[in-house]
């Protein structure tokens, strides 16, 4: 069971504004779901403090994949680096 305490943190922790950038979102959205699973926002918070979402950094980066460019294949993949 999670104690107010925990509950306001993880509330806190994960406040976004509605404007936030759809890629950081997720970033948000997949740490708010691993919280739920092992609870880590409490003792995060306590010795980091909480995210400023809203004045974060990101850039999305691409790979491609050289083997399937010589095959005329085109595909990438990319990544959020925050």
């Amino acid at each position: 069971m999670i104690s107010t305490i925990n509950f306001a943190n993880a509330q806190r922790f994960f406040e976004t504004s509605s404007n936030l950038n759809p890629q950081l979102q997720r970033v948000a959205d997949e740490l708010e779901r691993q919280n739920k699973l092992t609870g880590f926002v409490d003792r995060t918070s306590k010795q980091h403090g909480f995210p400023l979402w809203n004045k974060t950094k990101s850039k999305v980066v691409r790979e491609f994949n050289n083997y399937s460019l010589r095959n005329g294949d085109s595909s990438s993949s990319m990544d959020t680096v925050i």
